[in-house]
């Protein structure tokens, strides 16, 4: 699977909602429900796949994995979106993996390398911060 974005940076600002095609409940798809925007950038590139730094300005459930699919990107290992329906349910029936011929990963490959939330405690409007760094198997 050939993962390439040709340009350096770019903004995803279309709405996501619930996939009512689908036979997969927790599937959403892009172009119809509530507002989404997702800023993102290259961070790296790796011949035939390319590492993102991705920016959601709103939190929409999937919406990182729903963006990236709708412009032709899905992520790598990703079993739900950018797939069909059956590879997601056979997965879950433990029937089969399609990752397994591909020669890809076998897990997603989506990391938070950085996430800031309020305080709960803080009477100054404090945040917390936490951060992971990123891990080997995203070099490949």
């Amino acid at each position: 699977m050939v993962c390439v974005v040709e340009n350096d940076e770019g903004r995803i600002d279309v709405p996501i909602g619930a996939a009512t095609d689908s036979k997969v409940y927790v599937r959403r798809e892009a172009g119809t429900g509530q507002p989404a925007n997702t800023a993102w950038r290259v961070e790296r590139r790796f011949g035939d796949r390319t590492l993102l730094r991705v920016l959601p300005e709103t939190g929409r459930r999937h919406q990182i994995r729903v963006h990236l699919a709708a412009i032709g990107h899905p992520i790598l290992g990703d079993i739900l979106y950018g797939r069909p329906d059956e590879d997601y349910l056979d997965l879950v029936r433990g029937t089969r993996d399609a990752r397994h011929t591909e020669g890809g990963p076998l897990r997603q490959l989506l990391h938070c390398e950085r996430l800031v939330f309020p305080d709960p405690g803080a009477s100054d409007h404090g945040s917390i911060e936490v951060r992971a760094p990123l891990p080997d198997d995203f070099a490949v």
